[in-house]
């Protein structure tokens, strides 16, 4: 069976996704999945009623690149394990900070290729496609950043635990593109070409190509971590190749939404219709009516004459309220705190707040599920393309979303605690250099060489002692020598 053969067969499991990401896009961003038959030339503006889907999900969309991937601050952490950091310095603190401080540096390297690749750029459109469709497959291109693979093209096979096992995805293909392989087309002549990765073993996967039906160029092998194809999903279900997405748990809103803004367009342009009657037994003639211009007299009576009423007022009234309804629950699920703040004269800060937190708290499975299936994935790309050599003992740790929401909690308690210990005068129970480290890592600061260790602490508040006691100690002795200047002794036996 060739490659394109493989790839028809898998796609018909596929259809059904394809079908349902088409009804969501329409409900959403019509741009995003369209039909197969759409061209550029093809107009989308008929598939277009409401437009609070597309905004709600840009909106979810851009809340969530700023959570998983912050433009300031590191999503990640190099750190390798307390058994492995003890046997690589000893258990000595001043190894370990150096240790932490090369990692550190890492870091940063890792972080400034991920600016010069653009990658921030397609993450935000990798996070719209996975709201509407449920399914992207992402491509790490060798120093180049993300490639992105709409679902219509592409296949997966998953195994029973949910771990892709066959991937097999399509391009259009010019001449450019086949030199490698020895092919030459036709001048504006396309071709196809087929890229299949599987795996063979536990930890090796095999790439071969096909274009026209020939096997074309080596055959390349990746281990897991190494393989440059991750087809990343919204929500895996049990049994499942593919994904869903989070607009299908919104489809039941966004259609009745879209109905509802149909229904009230229509109803209006139907009751804005100015349309005159005129009484054929009265004396007001339709055609006087007809052709006087403004301000000219004619002859009738105002009662010949009458508008049509739809009397739809109240209607009208109620579909507007469930319009409202509608876009207060929209905004809620899509985390627009601006749609779901409650209508008042006065809404504290403290009440915005802890609707954020709310808000966010819904999205916590969400923001571990990329942390681990996607973040993870792009982190250890680029830590390889920057050369940066991770032991096993050495972990990646991603520091954003729901592992982020916990430690700013951290934050605030331990703030709010060592405050209410000051306010008691307990100032002798507080272990200060404890508070210092905690609120280090649970705002992901590092540390080392920004603040002093307890034993030059220590060494500064005993310099600062033994200097205000010299100090003090030279006061009183200016003092006393004054005094004396003031009051000289009188000599003894004097005159």
């Amino acid at each position: 069976m060739s490659i394109k053969e493989r790839y028809e067969k898998l796609a018909t499991i596929r259809k059904d996704y394809e079908d349902r990401a088409e009804s969501n896009s329409e409900l959403t961003i019509p741009a995003i999945f369209t039909d197969e038959a759409f061209t550029g030339k093809d107009s989308l503006v008929d598939k277009e009623v409401q437009s609070l889907g597309g905004m709600g999900v840009k909106a979810l969309a851009s809340k969530l690149v700023m959570s998983l991937m912050p433009p300031e601050g590191r999503f990640f952490r190099i750190r390798p394990h307390s058994g492995a950091m003890n046997e690589l310095t000893g258990g000595d603190n001043n190894a370990k900070a150096q240790a932490i401080s090369i990692m550190s540096q890492g870091e940063e390297d890792v972080l400034a290729e991920i600016t010069k690749q653009d990658i921030q750029t397609k993450f935000f459109t990798l996070m719209q496609y996975l709201a509407i469709t449920g399914n992207m497959l992402v491509e790490k291109l060798p120093k180049e950043g993300l490639r992105l693979h709409s679902l219509r093209n592409y296949v997966v096979k998953r195994n029973s635990r949910g771990k892709a096992i066959e991937i097999i995805f399509v391009e259009k293909v010019v001449n450019s593109d086949l030199v490698d392989f020895g092919i030459e087309l036709a001048e504006d002549e396309e071709a196809e070409l087929y890229t299949r990765v599987y795996l063979e073993e536990k930890d090796r996967w095999i790439q071969e190509q096909e274009v026209n039906g020939d096997i074309v160029g080596d055959e390349k092998t990746f281990n897991s971590k190494k393989l440059p194809y991750n087809p990343v999903v919204w929500e895996l279900l049990p049994n499942e190749d593919y994904g869903r997405s989070y607009v299908d748990d919104l489809r039941p809103d966004l259609m009745q939404y879209q109905n509802c803004i149909k229904m009230l367009i229509e109803g209006s342009i139907a009751a804005s219709k100015t349309v005159y009657m005129v009484n054929p037994l009265g004396q007001t003639k339709k055609k006087d009516l007809s052709e006087a211009a403004n301000l000219d007299i004619i002859d009738g009576r105002e009662e010949d004459v009458t508008t049509p009423k739809t009397n739809k007022n109240y209607d009208f009234q109620q579909i507007s309220q469930l319009i409202q309804d509608y876009r207060m629950s929209l905004g809620k699920a899509f985390l627009d705190t601006g749609s779901a703040r409650r209508d008042a004269e006065r809404v504290t800060a403290e009440e915005i707040q802890m609707m954020i937190r709310e808000l966010e708290t819904v999205l916590a499975g969400t923001f571990t599920h990329f942390a681990t299936n996607l973040l993870e994935p792009i982190v250890q790309w680029i830590i390889d393309e920057v050369g940066i050599e991770v032991g096993d003992g050495t972990d990646i740790n991603i520091v954003v979303g729901a592992d982020a929401l916990a430690k700013s909690r951290e934050t605030e308690k331990t703030l709010q605690y060592v405050n209410i210990l000051h306010s008691l005068k307990y100032n002798d129970y507080v272990n200060e250099g404890e508070v210092v480290t905690r609120l280090a890592n649970s705002i992901g600061i590092n540390q080392v060489n920004l603040v002093l260790t307890p034993e030059q602490v220590k060494q500064k508040r005993t310099a600062s002692a033994q200097a205000l006691q010299a100090q003090q100690a030279g006061m009183a002795g200016m003092a006393s020598a004054g005094q004396n200047v003031m009051n000289p002794q009188q000599p003894q036996g004097g005159q």
